[in-house]
């Protein structure tokens, strides 16, 4: 591997090469500020990432997070990813999108951040810096964005709808047929709204009485619409029982449309906000997946069966959304465990009933 060597005019020049599978060999010349610089540059062009800059990079910020968003489009990346690529393009780099990569350095960006933070969210930003860094990397592997400072993310409590707040939703909604199934599905299967306006009638065996989850209705690339892809990850894909009072419920809205629910994300998150809106409920429609899972939590269901219901991959998003409710759960466990050994140790009589209702 080449390094770096100073030249007079204090700039540092790597010159790396290779010999092809004819025997050709082949070399570049890469100058830089730093040897650090130089040496990246050398390396990225012997694994093929660039080819060598005798010249100045003339490709800009936007044509090069456009063509990374081309390339995402190609390898089959959501619809709605893409959207929200097209988005970050479109607002997230005014002060640098024409400035060329070969000109553009580390304060730059910092400078773009902070103008974004003023008005934006971190997470907004976060996303925006992420999808930069990727786009830029092929092009200028030497310029470190290691040390860029984001704006710190608030810290969002966990919301979790009670029982009763559940049942004010469900009565509240009844005349509104889109949204009470919406409502339904979600606080009572765990579904995301993307699953459950991609259901068909189809995807219920009314024998087994179970429901069949393998799709996903997402915003469109252009943001208009709607398209239909499978689910968010491949552990979305799953089979899950329908509760008898919700298939009677269920079978009750039946109609001759092939999807259950006909109608868009926006129009439903609309709705649910307005609805939440008039009975005083916190309008946030994922809320209601939380409930679905802090109720099998507060069950004991064992953690294999809650993340197959709830089609998450592993237990970390489960354990890291619901740990609040888990470190509950561990104390009320702890306490009939502490009963358990008292009764032992003091000769008292072992309800077993009564430790039981405690981990419930």
């Amino acid at each position: 591997m080449a390094t770096a060597k100073k030249l007079p005019s204090g700039k540092w020049r790597c010159r790396p090469s290779y010999t092809d599978e004819d025997g050709v060999v082949h070399t570049a010349s890469f100058t830089a500020e730093t040897a650090k610089k130089a040496n990246a540059l050398a390396a990225a062009w012997q694994s093929g990432m660039i080819e060598e800059r005798s010249v100045p990079i003339k490709i800009t910020v936007r044509q090069a997070v456009e063509q990374h968003i081309e390339t995402c489009r190609c390898a089959g990346m959501s619809p709605s990813t893409i959207y929200g690529y097209n988005v970050c393009l479109r607002n997230g780099y005014a002060l640098i999108a024409d400035r060329r990569l070969s000109n553009l350095t580390a304060a730059d960006v910092q400078r773009q951040i902070n103008e974004r933070a003023k008005t934006c969210a971190p997470k907004t930003v976060s996303n925006e810096v992420m999808l930069l860094r990727t786009a830029i990397r092929p092009h200028r592997p030497d310029l470190d964005l290691s040390h860029l400072v984001l704006p710190h993310p608030e810290r969002q409590e966990m919301v979790i709808p009670t029982d009763e707040q559940v049942e004010r939703l469900v009565s509240a909604s009844a005349n509104n047929r889109n949204l009470h199934l919406c409502i339904l599905f979600a606080a009572f299967m765990g579904l995301r709204l993307s699953e459950i306006l991609a259901l068909c009638w189809d995807d219920i065996d009314t024998t087994a009485k179970t429901l069949h989850i393998e799709k996903a209705a997402v915003r469109s690339e252009t943001g208009s619409g709607q398209v239909i892809k499978g689910t968010k990850t491949r552990a979305g894909t799953r089979v899950l029982p329908i509760p008898d009072a919700l298939y009677a419920r269920l079978m009750s809205f039946r109609d001759l449309n092939k999807r259950i629910v006909p109608a868009a994300n926006d129009t439903i998150s609309a709705q649910y906000r307005h609805l939440c809106d008039r009975i005083g409920i916190p309008r946030r429609f994922h809320n209601l997946r939380h409930y679905h899972a802090s109720v099998m939590l507060a069950m004991g269901v064992p953690e294999k069966y809650i993340i197959e219901d709830m089609g998450h991959s592993t237990f970390d998003m489960v354990r890291n959304v619901y740990g609040h409710t888990i470190q509950k759960k561990q104390i009320l466990i702890n306490q009939a465990m502490a009963a358990h050994t008292e009764c032992i140790l003091t000769g008292k009589e072992i309800k077993y009933n009564d430790a039981e209702n405690l981990t419930r």
